[in-house]
């Protein structure tokens, strides 16, 4: 009986854990967008409003914003940084984006709001 029963277990672990792996292999992805905006507060109750679209269809997207403040020409900048867990959520956002009408109201709403100055997609490099 415990022989017919080893064989099982370890196919049910291994259906468990091959998706984890399959995920955790993946690096995560992050998009940061230098902005110039004259209303910060406006902006990030905005960016907010598209943060709780986006959970819709990836549940681990995460938005932080940052702003320069010491000296030179960046100080006021902002630095959105927007973490997806890899390049496929990222591609499912801007599908959602692209198809849902809530989300583009919101999108021209940021629109209104910001002035981009730089927009990059990072990779995380993994040994």
């Amino acid at each position: 009986m415990r022989t017919k029963l080893l064989p099982l277990a370890l196919g049910a672990l291994l259906a468990l854990v091959t998706p984890l792996l399959a995920r955790a292999a993946e690096p995560p992805v992050m998009r940061v967008i230098v902005v110039e905006t004259p209303d910060v507060k406006a902006y990030r109750h905005e960016l907010e409003k598209l943060l709780v679209l986006e959970r819709t269809v990836v549940p681990e997207a995460t938005i932080r914003v940052w702003r320069a403040r010491f000296a030179g020409a960046e100080v006021g900048t902002l630095i959105v940084e927007a973490q997806v867990p890899n390049l496929a959520a990222l591609a499912k956002i801007d599908e959602f984006g692209r198809t849902n009408g809530e989300y583009q109201a919101s999108m021209r709403r940021l629109e209104q709001l910001r002035r981009i100055a730089s927009d990059s997609v990072y990779e995380e490099v993994t040994p």
